[in-house]
């Protein structure tokens, strides 16, 4: 075993690497049921989960001195040759190998050495094992307590100060001695036990195959046997062993697999600070609108195209590309025009909603969800997803507007919507306030210091309207200013009005849709914000009734210039035109900045809105169905809302990632085939359409609601019912439990979970109410941390977002905590397999995952260097076994943590 604890093999000696894997398979399923005759154990011993318990901490016998010898003397010949340089130059351009060193020690620590939670400390060594033992963990400490008396966390001076003193002679002795008598152990008590177990005959038996190979082969002239050397295995027996083992209960296998896609756009072109400024922003806009009657003679008509359950035909006007030829040769991450999927409507349309009561309040400042002339107006946040099983999303932002039908009005009127007696604007004020025309302008280029010359791009602050009143004795109007000579265009908007070629018994949408593969969409929304302003609001002095200075909102002008898109013979180049100058405005506050800083802007956005949706109590109730992964659907009468809510519960969760069905809006197509989709999700259905109350009402029993406008979350009655949570418990208890009871119990421990966290939440985010019984007056703390967000609600519930982002990553971070010590990395030597990767796979030692979280919860866990510590930040949210058994089993079986695990570094966990 000795030539196993060599740093490093040449290209002869990498099967002893492969030998090693076994020895260490071999402890891994190593059990306590004693000798067994060596023909039980060629009968799979080592493969059946029945016979005996698995000695737990049995690997730290070989790996411990595996990773002294291999990982750690390597880490501490570098920090010794770095003591020396800086100690001759009197510098520190060495010091992050003093950190690497101080990370290999706390690893040390952690996963093997620590008196209760290392693993060493779980089983019973010899003697002399024992004493070198001891030894080691006092020379490690009082090396640490003469820098840190009082365990302050390390600067660069103390980190240097303490590699001086763990790199001593006395520290490398202790290692030495403790490594010896490990790998003496390991040769005289399980060393003859593998020999005669199946592992081994797997290792002489691949050995043996890849002989038989070489020899057959023409080019090959090795000899049949060589002596004193152990021959190559074959490529490909990782896998072949890992298929026959049964691992032991207590551990779980991960398979690493190639870095998964992004849910936003490439890191590297998110974290670029400078980016081309088209980028900022969409891609592709399109425009679409209810479709005209087939027989009817304008020039609008076209085929009807059926894409909605509420007896309306919508047809796609326009689709086109917002960048030019320029912007695609970058390669950059620019989405292309046939790309867009076909259903891109069914997510963009919003149903009417003139049968709400109380609907003078849509239209008031602070709504402005109707306009003067009887449009409904929504602008509305969404995700499609941009391809099967790619995890990627198009993000989208839509303008949409309707027009009911006289019929609707007075059906409403009979359900007593008292909005509907508002009296509409003449058509001569409307008229007054439409486009007449679009006005060739040539765009005028600057330079660098602001003259003309070049079109440099630069940040600003103020509007420049492309829209020109006009005002004469016959007329008034407006016109507007474009980039491109659009005389087809014009000849289109001189003639019949889009929005006039329709009966009033028919109910009218047009919809203008932004969209891209990269997370813009506050430039998408200020976009499509300001062109509706620009084009809607009029002042009332422009109006034959005016009364004064206020705002009036007129959708006329833009619908009858997105209506004209509807016929095909205008120029492709018009809609581009039109939305250049909106584009241009909206991307300006961005130049220079990287695009994470939209995501990271917007995310905050969503999480102000959620936090305000549903009260602690719930929110911790949803953040601990999400973090299960169980399935959930949020429902809502605002579109946007659930946009919002969704991406924000995601953010809580990290450093974990979602990775499931994950549809924040749900077209009413596939409502009914999502919500019975087998595997976890988290679907919003909008509550503004009819036919969605029976499939709420209806839900299946594995299903939690979430009612974002109510502020409530109903826990599905078979909760976790996946058939993978089990009780830890003796086997004779299990027998005993049914899987009704299980789902209680787990439901029980999570409702219990909210409470606590909810209650946590609450303290933090509105401790008048939470902290009302404390004998200390919390109004003061909180009015002084209010008064700069004072009369913004929305900053308000930033703040609280934020608030509840940091005590959920500190929750998280007590969960995950110890993972990586419980983590071994398995990794086949050689040439690489067809991809040019070796194989590989990560064990998760589940025992020793729940002894640290007892070992935490009594206060005993602690780790090495003081900095490392997050005792004082995190023991208040440690989950106990006596309480939280069935939660943390539960999260166990989560693909959220696999691939946690999978995503992590080798170096992080115990590897060779």
């Amino acid at each position: 075993p000795a030539v196993l604890l060599k740093p490093n093999f040449d290209s002869e000696e990498e099967s002893y690497e492969n030998v090693l894997l076994h020895a260490i398979l071999h402890l891994l399923c190593l059990r306590d049921n004693g000798e067994t005759p060596c023909d039980v154990m060629y009968r799979n011993d080592a493969i059946s989960a029945s016979q005996g318990n698995r000695v737990k901490g049995a690997i730290s016998i070989l790996s411990c001195s595996v990773y002294i010898n291999r990982t750690l003397r390597t880490i501490m010949r570098a920090a010794m040759e770095g003591l020396i340089e800086d100690g001759m130059t009197g510098g520190t351009s060495n010091r992050k190998l003093y950190f690497e060193l101080l990370d290999s020690f706390q690893f040390l620590w952690e996963g093997f050495i620590a008196p209760g939670s290392g693993s060493l400390a779980s089983i019973s060594l010899s003697e002399d094992a024992q004493l070198a033992l001891d030894s080691l963990r006092r020379r490690i400490v009082s090396s640490i307590d003469q820098v840190f008396s009082d365990r302050r966390a390390p600067d660069c001076t103390s980190a240097t100060s303490m590699a001086r003193l763990l790199t001593a002679t006395e520290v490398s002795d202790s290692l030495s001695s403790l490594s010896e008598a490990l790998i003496r152990e390991y040769t005289l008590d399980v060393l003859p036990k593998f020999r005669r177990h199946i592992f081994y005959e797997w290792v002489c038996k691949e050995a043996k195959s890849k002989i038989i190979d070489s020899y057959f082969h023409p080019f090959d002239k090795s000899e049949y046997l060589n002596k004193g050397r152990l021959s190559e295995f074959n490529e490909g027996w990782l896998n072949k062993a890992l298929r026959q083992i049964e691992f032991p209960h207590g551990l779980s296998l991960h398979r690493p697999g190639p870095g998964e896609p992004s849910l936003n756009d490439s890191s590297a072109l998110s974290s670029r600070s400078q980016v081309p400024i088209s980028l900022h922003n969409a891609d592709v806009a399109i425009v679409f609108g209810t479709e005209i009657d087939v027989g009817n003679t304008s020039d609008f008509a076209v085929s009807r195209i059926d894409s909605s359950k509420r007896n309306e035909s919508f047809r796609r006007f326009a689709c086109v590309p917002l960048h030019d030829r320029a912007d695609y040769a970058t390669g950059d991450c620019i989405l292309l025009t046939d790309e867009i999927p076909a259903t891109i409507e069914q997510y963009s349309t919003v149903p009417p909603f003139h049968a709400r009561p109380f609907q003078g309040i849509l239209m008031d400042q602070r709504n402005n969800r109707m306009s003067s002339d009887g449009w409904e107006v929504s602008l509305t946040n969404f995700v499609v997803p941009s391809g099967p099983g790619n995890g990627q999303f198009l993000y989208c932002v839509s303008l949409v507007m309707n027009k009911i039908s006289s019929s609707s009005i007075e059906k409403a009127k009979t359900l007593s919507a008292p909005m509907l007696t508002t009296k509409y604007p003449s058509e001569s004020e409307i008229s007054n306030v439409c486009i007449s025309e679009l006005v060739f302008d040539q765009p005028i280029e600057f330079n660098d210091e602001g003259k003309k010359g070049s079109n440099q791009p630069q940040c600003r602050f103020d509007f420049e309207s492309p829209l020109i009143d006009i005002q004469s004795k016959d007329r008034k109007g407006r016109k507007m200013k474009v980039t491109a000579d659009l005389k087809g265009f014009n000849n289109k908007l001189n003639g019949r009005k889009w929005s006039q070629s329709f009966p009033i018994t028919t109910d009218v949408t047009i919809g203008l849709v932004l969209i891209s593969s990269r997370n813009v969409t506050l430039a998408m929304r200020d976009t499509l914000s300001l062109l509706y302003n620009d084009f809607c609001s009029i002042r009332n002095h422009l109006s034959e009734s005016g009364n004064g200075g206020e705002f009036q909102y007129f959708c006329q002008p833009l619908v009858d210039i997105l209506g004209v898109l509807a016929s095909p013979d205008v120029e492709k180049a018009s809609l581009t035109s039109i939305l250049e100058a909106y584009l241009s405005f909206s991307s300006s506050r961005w130049i220079n900045r990287p695009l994470l800083d939209q995501s990271n802007q917007l995310a905050q956005s969503y999480g102000a809105q959620l936090t305000q949706s549903l009260p602690p109590v719930a929110l911790a109730l949803l953040f601990s169905t999400i973090l299960l992964e169980q399935k959930v659907v949020l429902s809502s009468s605002r579109r946007g809302l659930l946009t919002a809510a969704s991406h924000a519960i995601i953010e809580l969760i990290r450093p974990l990632k979602w990775q499931h069905l994950f549809v924040p809006l749900v077209p009413l197509s596939m409502i009914d085939d999502l919500v019975h989709y087998p595997a976890p999700f988290i679907l919003g259905i909008p509550e503004d359409e009819k036919s969605c109350a029976d499939v709420l009402d209806s839900l299946p029993p594995d299903v939690t609601l979430v009612n974002l406008d109510f502020g409530r979350v109903i826990l599905a009655p078979d909760f976790g019912n996946n058939g993978s949570t089990q009780p830890i418990q003796e086997p004779e208890e299990e027998a005993i439990n049914t899987e009704k009871s299980v789902t209680a119990a787990l439901r029980d421990q999570v409702v219990l979970l909210a409470e606590a966290l909810g209650g946590i939440f609450g303290t933090t985010i509105h401790p008048e109410s939470w902290c009302c019984d404390s004998a200390v007056d919390r109004r003061l703390s909180r009015l002084k941390e209010s008064q700069f967000i004072q009369g913004n609600a929305h900053l308000r519930g930033q703040a609280d977002f934020v608030s509840i982002s940091n005590i959920c990553k500190i929750f998280l971070t007590e969960l995950l905590l110890g993972i990586p010590s419980c983590c071994l990395w398995l990794e086949e030597k050689g040439a690489g397999g067809p991809n040019g990767r070796n194989e590989t796979a990560i064990v998760f030692d589940e025992d020793r995952f729940f002894h640290l979280k007892n070992l935490r919860a009594e206060g005993l866990f602690s780790q090495l260097f003081s900095s490392y510590d997050l005792t004082q930040r995190t023991s208040t949210l440690t989950l106990s076994l006596d309480h939280f058994d069935l939660i943390l089993e539960s999260f166990l079986r989560t693909q959220c943590l696999s691939t946690y695990i999978c995503s992590r570094d080798k170096c992080s966990m115990l590897y060779w």
